[in-house]
């Protein structure tokens, strides 16, 4: 393969092609076989890069035609912008000059960002309008010619007499400010929260309001805990309530939520004398706690491994013991290693449930 590779480089000196030519080889280990056999990858580099007197000839005809080198980049391939660039600086075209052309409002185009300003100082619609043209430009037009977009867009935002008393009238209704902004429309819920303040019409008594349990629900919710005092079974049972609002509840009423931390309480105290011996047995058998998981069911590998460290059952060792490559399976490696010294081909051949690190190792 080394052999190949070489005479791949003095063929075609680009390490990317070479290994794309071979397969099954990376371009970074082409490089290095080519800089210690003495091949220059970067003299090919450079000669890739050379432009040649045709695409020069046409990168200029068309640099004089249109001044803009991301232009020019797009209709002559295989160059980019920045050489094009160094080539218009090198015959003197000026790509400054031809940006700043781009740039230039005529005086018809500038008349009539004049009038509609006039008649809507509003920059962004005015650029939308005549299209072309961003609204920065338009913002500086206007403020060249004294034409003020600040109080128009004041002016704008100023709620009417009218709308204002449209919107007390929606709070009064109903004192929720995002409602009635889409209610209203035109105008923000910041706005009717305002107007809200102004008015004396309390937003948050509303909405304390419209959080609170009506007597029913709370009554229902107080015969549930009385019944089984568990928050969670409570919240499940009564809908439309939080198992937080349940617990408040049982606090505020002193009863005791027992039966839920019951159900919370040690899981291992719930296991019976015989299923606590046949864990043992089975641990002192194989002491791997998700295997005895499966093995006895209807406990977790949690629970297991609490019993394991109880019992003196050291699991960390059985693990490590797992692990440990056979004195066989260490020399099959070793030989592999020694024929071809590439630790994810061995492992790919051990296979075995070895992993490349081990390899390495």
């Amino acid at each position: 393969m080394r052999a190949k590779i070489i005479a791949a480089l003095k063929a075609n000196p680009n390490a990317s092609a070479v290994a794309r030519q071979l397969g099954g080889v990376s371009r970074h280990t082409v490089g290095e076989i080519a800089r210690k056999a003495g091949i220059r990858l970067a003299a090919a580099t450079a000669t890739r890069r050379v432009v040649t007197p045709e695409q020069r000839a046409k990168i200029i005809a068309a640099l004089k035609t249109n001044p803009n080198a991301r232009a020019v980049a797009r209709q002559v391939e295989g160059v980019s912008s920045n050489t094009i660039g160094k080539i218009a600086r090198q015959v003197g075209i000026r790509l400054a000059a031809a940006t700043g052309e781009r740039r230039v409002v005529t005086p018809e185009q500038r008349a009539k960002i004049i009038a509609a300003l006039k008649a809507n100082p509003n920059a962004r619609a005015v650029a939308r309008q005549l299209g072309g043209i961003s609204a920065v430009t338009v913002w500086k037009i206007a403020r060249q010619v004294g034409i003020d977009l600040a109080a128009a867009e004041a002016a704008r935002r100023v709620v009417t007499p009218e709308r204002r008393a449209k919107i007390i009238a929606a709070l009064k209704a109903n004192p929720n400010a995002r409602s009635v902004a889409r209610q209203v429309g035109g105008v923000s819920g910041f706005t009717v929260g305002k107007i809200a303040k102004k008015t004396g019409i309390d937003l948050a008594a509303a909405k304390a309001a419209r959080r609170a349990l009506p007597p029913e629900r709370r009554a229902k919710i107080i015969a549930a805990l009385k019944a089984n005092p568990n928050a969670r079974a409570v919240a499940r049972q009564v809908e439309g309530v939080s198992y937080a609002t349940v617990k408040l509840i049982a606090k505020q009423t002193g009863i005791e939520l027992t039966a839920g931390q019951a159900a919370k309480g040690n899981r291992q105290s719930r296991l019976s004398e015989e299923k606590r011996t046949q864990i043992i047995a089975a641990l002192k058998a194989n002491p791997n706690a998700s295997a005895v998981a499966k093995q006895v069911g209807g406990v977790s590998s949690q629970t297991i491994r609490k019993i394991a460290k109880k019992t003196g059952i050291d699991l960390a060792a059985a693990k490590a013991a797992r692990f440990a490559l056979a004195p066989e399976k260490r020399a099959k490696i070793i030989a592999a290693l020694e024929a071809n010294p590439n630790a994810a081909a061995v492992t790919r051949q051990v296979g075995g449930g070895v992993c490349r690190a081990t390899v390495r190792e």
